[in-house]
């Protein structure tokens, strides 16, 4: 994959807010979502209940939410429907993870979620 990783991503403004005036409780933010293009020779390896990490990598400018292996290896992305508030709450430093919750065939959901 082309782009670059690492470094932190800038979502501009101020308090990291949902757009409705009241400010996100980052360690509180948590949303389940299906991984997005999973890759096959790295999700046959995961289980439910793996902790996966987070990482944000920028592909032609776009910010996006990789889910990767202890092992560093791409399992996926994630695209929550609150993206802004958890890239806000990235840049400022908080750390989030990605639990597994089921896997049926290609498809696996997980937990997005604050690491403790």
């Amino acid at each position: 994959m082309s782009g670059s990783s690492g470094g932190s991503y800038s979502s501009g403004g101020g308090g990291g807010g949902d757009g409705s005036g009241e400010a996100i409780d980052c360690y509180k933010l948590s949303e389940r979502v299906q991984l997005s293009s999973p890759v096959p020779s790295v999700i046959g390896s995961i289980r439910v209940n793996d902790v996966l990490d987070i990482e944000v990598q920028t592909h032609s400018g776009t910010p996006l939410l990789m889910v990767m292996t202890n092992a560093k290896s791409i399992a996926g992305s994630v695209v929550p429907m609150n993206m802004a508030s958890f890239l806000a709450c990235i840049d400022k430093g908080v750390h989030y993870m990605a639990i597994v919750l089921d896997i049926a065939g290609g498809s696996v959901k997980v937990e997005i979620r604050p690491k403790k």
